[in-house]
């Protein structure tokens, strides 16, 4: 995926009449506009698997088992208080091929989460990500995605977000 554009505010003129102190008429000189997002990568006839908030000990292993069954990769983004209750089962995922990809450490919303906070929660999981493989990650999904864009909007460094780059 890339940032096409980030959004941008709008801007009204309005028309007055001071003789009534009323608004009688407003445009638009520029349209209000969110985030664009660019996906790439299409695969007619293929699906990307993923998997959040794990490992989990009763779940994940199943998961894994069918995975390596019907000869399917997937990509799981760990919780990283799940991944210290489970450290065996994150170099699983990854000894069968599967990536690993950061979830927080605690699942916080970080739309709601003052940025010192958020920096120690992706900065915990990808150290112990590091620790139980050997190997980093620049996969990253916020819990509750929904407030991805909030989290953009910060510009944070932590995540290396950057205009028109490959994410």
């Amino acid at each position: 995926m890339q940032i096409a554009a980030e959004p941008s505010p709008g801007a009204r003129t309005f028309k007055a009449d001071d003789a009534n102190a009323t608004i009688v008429g407003e445009s638009y000189t520029k349209t209000p506009a969110s985030f664009v997002i660019r996906r790439g990568g299409d695969a007619p006839g293929k699906v990307a698997l993923t998997f959040d908030d794990g490992p989990n000990p009763e779940w994940t292993p199943k998961v894994l088992d069918i995975l390596k069954e019907k000869g399917v990769r997937g990509t799981f983004f760990i919780i990283g208080e799940n991944g210290t209750a489970n450290p065996r089962l994150v170099q699983r995922i990854l000894a069968e091929g599967h990536d690993l990809g950061n979830h927080t450490f605690t699942h916080p919303n970080l739309g709601e989460t003052p940025e010192s906070v958020a920096g120690i929660e992706l900065n915990a999981t990808q150290r112990l990500i590091e620790a139980l493989t050997g190997r980093s990650t620049r996969l990253f999904r916020p819990p509750y995605f929904g407030d991805a864009e909030l989290l953009l909007r910060k510009k944070s460094h932590r995540c290396r977000w950057q205009k028109n780059s490959a994410i």
